[in-house]
């Protein structure tokens, strides 16, 4: 019996009037919803040049921003920028033709992936342009017994990627320049593996090697995407190299010229793969379209050669060029 009354005493009251109501608004002031906030505890963050809105430059943005967070970028030209290891998102807001990422010819590259940044480091919707990366650099890697520099200054004109994994995406990589390689980006070491998809290079150069892209030792999977315009060295388009294990699929390469090999692709030690691409009116006096030296095996699928004066391989790029059904050249 005095179990039972107890039990009686302590049997919960129900939440009436006022009291429920002042619990109901504890509850959702906790969801958040000021400030930016969204429900999982991210914020997005504005940019405008003009000053109109939370940063007036990108870095600003970035430096204050947490792991999970979107700086969002207004129509506006800005400088170069770092993710600084942080997985967040900079999104431009009305896309590529009216943000401009312009790091003014300055001897730097205008977008940085240094610092071990993964996945969570999504750059979307800019153009990027007027990259220089200026230095000591000794030329190709390609035609020598050791590989570049890697951290060097004059590799990665436009964005420069060491030991990470970001994702790019519906961005216009141009005229940007490297004195050693990777004009438009470049990309170094086996941690590398990064997301490159629905964007475009054009106009960028390389002393070196690699006019749009270069990879030495990483991993990139570059998608639907178009390289047309760049000037190298060797790999007009794109150089993979020492290892990488580069992969292309939908991919134009289009009018890109090298002065010596693979106007669209070269690879050197490396075994690149290409599926459902096209290769059209690239040129080198060596594989206009893609060129394999030095034990490189590069696999193509379902690709497309046209105006190419010779597609791929010669006496000077040694390598293997692997064709798989429904290919043509014209």
């Amino acid at each position: 019996m005095l179990v039972r009354m107890l039990l009686r005493e302590h049997q919960p009251v129900p939440f009436r009037g006022a009291i429920a109501l002042v619990l109901l608004c504890t509850v959702w002031a906790g969801c958040g919803g000021d400030g930016g906030e969204s429900s999982s505890g991210s914020a997005t963050y504005t940019v405008s040049s003009d000053g109109s809105r939370d940063f007036m430059d990108i870095q600003s943005c970035i430096r204050a921003a947490s792991a999970g967070d979107t700086c969002r970028v207004y129509p506006g030209t800005y400088g170069p920028i770092s993710f600084l290891g942080k997985g967040l998102t900079v999104q431009a807001a009305n896309g590529p033709d009216s943000t401009i990422i312009d790091a003014g010819a300055a001897g730097t590259a205008a977008v940085a992936f240094t610092h071990s940044e993964t996945v969570a480091s999504v750059l979307s919707g800019f153009t990027i342009r007027n990259g220089n990366a200026l230095g000591s650099g000794t030329g190709s890697a390609f035609n020598g017994d050791t590989a570049p520099a890697a951290a060097g200054d004059e590799n990665g004109g436009g964005i420069r990627i060491l030991a990470s994994s970001p994702v790019i995406e519906n961005c216009v990589v141009r005229d940007n320049h490297a004195d050693g390689e990777g004009g438009g980006i470049f990309i170094a070491f086996a941690s590398s593996r990064p997301l490159i998809r629905e964007t475009t290079f054009e106009n960028n150069t390389a002393d070196g090697d690699g006019g749009g892209l270069y990879a030495f030792s990483g991993f990139p999977d570059i998608q639907d995407s178009v390289f047309r315009g760049n000037v190298a060295l060797n790999g007009g388009a794109a150089g993979v190299a020492f290892n990488s294990r580069a992969q292309f699929s939908e991919v134009e390469f289009r009018e890109n010229t090298a002065a010596q090999q693979g106007g669209g692709l070269y690879a050197y030690m490396s075994s690149p793969e290409v599926t459902n691409s096209t290769f059209d009116s690239n040129a080198a006096p060596n594989g206009s379209a893609a060129c394999a030296s030095s034990g490189s095996y590069i696999s193509f699928e379902n690709c497309t050669f046209l105006n190419n004066n010779a597609d791929c391989g010669s006496e000077a790029c040694p390598g293997q060029c692997q064709f798989t059904p429904r290919f043509t050249i014209q």
